[in-house]
């Protein structure tokens, strides 16, 4: 095996890699250099080689990647070479998948539905569906283009739009609680730029976050299905009486880890999940709530973003006892146990689910 062609993702902390096999290429992503460069997707691109009528790996198991059976080969069947200086790879929008192009047209792609009941990716140069690579579809146009959307996407992100997207979402916070008191960077410097804006009203305190959006979520496509564009988008925030603001610094501070916890662990945050986080004694569990999906929970009118709509996510601390209730029933049943569902969001210090 031999990398001849790789890419590391902008947010995730991945590597997109294309390896010269013995027998043929292979389009790999792989975790970070701390998790051991574990292999997390591998997609066949072409073989290098007259293919075998089926699946054989060389020198035994462990001996390499193996060539695609002859039957599901769409290209010359004495095999082909590919020239590295030709290639291009293109993360998607969300980080955690990427796309191959050659001569700049689509070769492959690990797409974000990629792992969905063990669909590989799709290959230029396959045929029918093998466990190593699909074929294109008779009508590619969908693939192509989502793989070029990604690739403008990119081009747009590294023409630095930061200020424009923090003007936009400043105004529809400070829209929402009046002029902001407090903002905090919680980046660190790094890419992508984040951070929370606080500010007060009707004797709370609310702190919300801005940059979390610029990206969908990993794996939205796999958890949303044909919603994934409704929900991959978030942003958080808490709120607190004011009596309560000595705890706000300290979800402040949880906010900014939060925030990063799709990326970093390749998952989604939505309704209904929950967070293992000790903010008291009493409250040991942060249970994140889409007011979008709550009766007459107030919220910030965000504009679009890339097309898709931006979903607050309140985050509200519960207790051991509230966190066993919520594991016995949904989440729908569950906010209907509220004392006031249109104030589940502000804590202020007593359980909101149980009496």
């Amino acid at each position: 095996m031999e990398f001849i062609y790789e890419s590391e993702s902008p947010i995730c902390g991945l590597t997109a890699c294309v390896s010269r096999e013995k027998d043929c290429y292979y389009f790999y992503i792989m975790g970070a250099a701390e998790q051991g460069f574990k292999v997390l997707r591998i997609l066949w691109i072409c073989n290098r080689k007259p293919a075998p009528d089926e699946l054989v790996f060389p020198d035994g198991p462990g001996g390499g990647a193996p060539m695609l059976p002859a039957g599901y080969v769409a290209h010359d069947p004495r095999g082909m070479e590919l020239d590295e200086s030709k290639m291009k790879i293109v993360w998607y929008e969300s980080g955690d998948c990427a796309a191959l192009f050659y001569n700049n047209e689509l070769l492959c792609t690990i797409p974000p539905i990629a792992g969905l009941y063990d669909f590989p990716g799709f290959s230029r140069y396959a045929k029918g569906q093998h466990r190593y690579a699909w074929g294109f579809p008779d009508d590619p146009d969908s693939i192509i283009k989502r793989a070029e959307e990604s690739a403008a996407f990119w081009n747009y992100m590294n023409r630095d739009p930061w200020q424009d997207i923090q003007t936009t979402h400043m105004k529809a916070i400070e829209g929402f609680f009046g002029k902001h008191e407090k903002y905090y960077a919680i980046d660190g410097g790094n890419f992508p730029p984040k951070a929370i804006m606080q500010g007060r009203k009707y004797g709370r305190i609310y702190g919300i976050t801005l940059g979390v959006s610029m990206f969908p979520m990993p794996k939205s496509d796999i958890k949303f299905g044909s919603d994934s564009q409704l929900f991959g988008r978030i942003e958080l925030g808490f709120c607190a009486q004011e009596s309560y603001s000595s705890i706000c610094e300290k979800m402040f501070s949880y906010m900014s880890g939060i925030s990063c916890m799709p990326w970093r662990e390749l998952d989604i945050l939505g309704h209904g999940h929950t967070i293992d986080c000790r903010i008291s004694d009493r409250f040991t569990n942060l249970l994140l709530i889409n007011p979008s999906l709550v009766p007459n929970m107030e919220q910030p009118v965000y504009d679009e973003f890339m097309g898709a709509p931006v979903n607050l996510l309140w985050l509200v601390p519960i207790t051991d006892e509230e966190m066993a209730l919520l594991n016995e029933i949904k989440i729908f049943e569950f906010v209907k146990r509220a004392r006031i569902q249109a104030n589940i969001h502000v804590f202020d210090g007593k359980p909101k689910f149980i009496r």
